[in-house]
């Protein structure tokens, strides 16, 4: 058993866990946390074509979590949040905010019914690029390729040593794993060059039908926002920003995803969650520029009223294979429970 592991059942086995989420709001009564899930599915991980890291907790799981946080924290959007500190008056205990990323249309037809059930609100980042397009998330496309090519191998030697050989699933992810975190670092004008190739190499024809229904439509989205939930922006395409080094492109990605989100749904946009949480000082300051009052990352920890970054604020990601121990574990001591 590792150490952390020690710590989560030390943690979870005696409810010192809500001990500690207790004792935090009389300890830091201005604290406020920032859960960031993307996908809410139960699948196959064989059978699933795409990104699995994408996908948060099953829907049984967000249940169980959302039931344990309505206990112990006072759920509340970005909205609520500009409005405490305008008031600058206490604070509800335990502030937590829920925040989606990405837009996949599970929010719709899963999060959107769990959450209306237990009337808890959420923030949605969306990517206006990714709806109503046919779009196909390039690291999606990554999974599909990999998981999908008839070759024992792949070689992009174009683009340097890059050869993964591919006996059998493990091989296969770990290729994709790979392959998704080169993509992340390199110029933005290269990865989509990148994943040409890679399409070619792995001999893979992308079905049309893969791209049906993969986002909410804005029909959806309007639905959500008129039952309660708040809109945030994710970029116009989700570009990584620290790889474009077009700043006029840059401003266009961070300014027009908040007009196209407020003139589709008429909810001012006051939030913006950075693609991948990566960010530098260019960044930060064109989002700040461009009229949002909060951006989130994803460094994780929690954030404190009193000396906040409104953008940099962080947030505890909800990642798939762990379990509701670690997430309790997690939710008491963010600065220890780090997976």
């Amino acid at each position: 058993m590792s150490k952390l592991e020690i710590v989560c059942a030390l943690l979870t086995g005696t409810r010192l866990a809500e001990v500690i989420v207790r004792a935090r709001q009389i300890l830091y009564p201005g604290s406020f946390t920032i859960l960031a899930y993307h996908r809410i599915l139960a699948v196959n991980q064989e059978e699933y074509p795409f990104d699995p890291e994408v996908i948060s907790v099953t829907p049984e799981e967000l249940e169980r979590e959302i039931r344990w946080l309505k206990q112990y924290f006072t759920i509340v959007t970005f909205a609520e949040l500009a409005a405490i500190l305008e008031r600058n008056r206490k604070p509800p205990p335990n502030l937590l905010l829920m925040t989606f990323d990405d837009g996949y249309r599970d929010n719709y037809t899963t999060v959107y019914p769990i959450l209306r059930a237990y009337e808890v609100p959420a923030t949605l980042f969306l990517v206006p690029g990714f709806i109503e397009t046919g779009v196909v998330p390039w690291w999606d496309r990554v999974c599909y390729y990999f998981k999908h090519t008839p070759r024992r191998e792949v070689w992009l030697t174009e683009w340097g040593p890059l050869a993964w050989p591919l006996k059998d699933r493990t091989d296969r992810e770990r290729a994709a794993r790979e392959m998704i975190a080169l993509l992340k670092s390199v110029e933005d004008g290269q990865r989509e060059q990148l994943l040409t190739a890679l399409e070619a190499e792995c001999e893979v024809a992308w079905p049309p039908e893969m791209s049906r229904d993969l986002f909410l439509t804005w029909d959806e989205v309007r639905e959500m926002v008129a039952s309660g939930f708040e809109i945030g922006a994710h970029t116009l395409t989700h570009p990584i920003l620290t790889t474009v080094f077009d700043e006029t492109r840059l401003r266009h990605e961070i300014a027009q995803s908040k007009l196209i989100l407020e003139q589709e749904v008429e909810q001012e946009v006051l939030a913006f969650a950075y693609p991948a949480g990566r960010f530098n000082p260019l960044v930060e300051r064109l989002v700040q520029d461009a009229g949002y009052q909060f951006a989130v990352s994803c460094c994780a920890g929690r954030n404190q009223l009193s000396n906040y970054q409104p953008f940099a604020l962080r947030r505890l990601k909800v990642e798939t294979g762990k379990d509701f121990n670690r997430f309790r574990a997690k939710l008491a001591l963010p600065e220890v429970v780090i997976y």
